[in-house]
């Protein structure tokens, strides 16, 4: 990660208390481009959020009322989100860990765990993960022509980008 322009996180979780938390803890990281943090409560906004495509990463709180993280994290991936996205929880719990996992997370973090530098680390990994990813499948070989004409994926998206074409 060479980029200079701070990283933009989205934070989706219900509890304020945990969104001032994250906001001291990405402040406390001492070197690196620094962090742009947004915050929803709602799993409905943050649907919408993944959608416009605009952060680089995305924390998911595990609850989030009468849904969760996990949930969250399938339908993002359903549409074509890329972006590295985080499961956070309020206690270990292997099986979550296991599922979200399956689900496309890019790491699971147990809040009462997290430090500074323990998020930065997690973050900056997510987001180097995604890049080299994206490289990966771009150096794919495209489908041949007789696929009906279709076309690879862009290359000028940003590393992680959502894509909101639904996956079959």
């Amino acid at each position: 990660m060479t980029d200079s322009r701070p990283i933009r996180v989205l934070l989706v979780d219900d509890d304020e208390e945990h969104y001032l938390i994250s906001r001291d803890l990405l402040h406390d990281v001492e070197s690196g481009p620094g962090f742009r943090l947004e915050w929803v409560a709602r799993y409905e906004d943050a649907l919408a959020a993944v959608k416009r495509a605009e952060h680089d990463v995305y924390l998911l709180d595990y609850r989030l009322g009468d849904r969760d993280g996990l949930e969250l994290l399938r339908e993002a991936r359903q549409l074509g989100c890329g972006a590295p996205m985080i499961l956070l929880t309020g206690q270990g719990d292997r099986e979550v860990d296991l599922q979200a996992m399956a689900a496309g997370a890019t790491d699971y973090l147990v809040k009462g765990e997290i430090n500074a530098p323990l998020l930065e680390r997690s973050i900056r990994y997510a987001i180097e993960r995604s890049r080299v990813e994206q490289l990966r499948q771009s150096l794919v070989a495209p489908p041949p022509a007789s696929f009906g004409g279709l076309l690879p994926r862009s290359k000028n998206r940003p590393f992680g980008s959502c894509s909101m074409t639904r996956a079959s």
